[in-house]
């Protein structure tokens, strides 16, 4: 039986974390972000780039993503222009990974836009409190809390998913990893 479980979440909520561990008992657990930088490597993306957005952020063939993320960082409109043009080819690849394989299927993806919901039968959002989050990615990114709670506020497309499990990451690294084994221990028993 296939089953595809989307894990989803705000920056520093634990996502990742999550999809470490399940990865440490043997699961399978697909990577957006990383499905992401092999579509920066796509010649027709980075052609469109070049076009939509000018030339200083494709170097000899190669995304600037840096730069990138700095220009469209702030602007909506930016960011809807490159996720159009990320989107389509992320989702194509995800069906792909999805088709080849049986069993249960975890997807490790940081926003769940609309024409992605399709491809879950369930969905996992790891949530944390929010000054909680701003240390964490504060920390860990050396941003400004000011940038993270900009990086928030455009992050809530996981709040419209009523029948989402929810694994909430406020206590210890144990305590994440022994509720996330009680939800993996279900899926299984199912």
């Amino acid at each position: 039986m296939k089953k595809v479980i989307a894990i989803t979440g705000v920056i520093g909520s634990g996502k990742s974390t999550v999809a470490d561990f399940l990865r440490s008992k043997g699961e399978f657990v697909a990577d957006c972000d990383k499905i992401s930088r092999e579509v920066a490597d796509v010649p027709d993306v980075l052609t469109e780039i070049t076009r939509r957005f000018g030339d200083g952020f494709v170097k000899d063939g190669v995304l600037d993503r840096r730069a990138l993320a700095a220009e469209v960082f702030g602007s909506p409109k930016k960011t809807e222009v490159l996720n159009a043009l990320f989107h389509p080819y992320i989702k194509r690849r995800l069906e792909q990974i999805v088709s080849e394989r049986d069993g249960l299927i975890f997807v490790e993806i940081p926003l769940l836009e609309e024409s992605f919901k399709p491809l879950f039968d369930a969905v996992w959002v790891v949530t944390a409190n929010e000054k909680r989050i701003l240390s964490r990615v504060s920390r860990r990114d050396k941003r400004s809390s000011e940038q993270v709670k900009d990086i928030l506020d455009r992050q809530n497309s996981y709040k419209n998913i009523p029948s989402a499990v929810v694994i909430v990451n406020d206590g210890t690294l144990s305590e994440l990893y022994e509720k996330t084994e009680k939800y993996l221990s279900a899926l299984h028993a199912e």
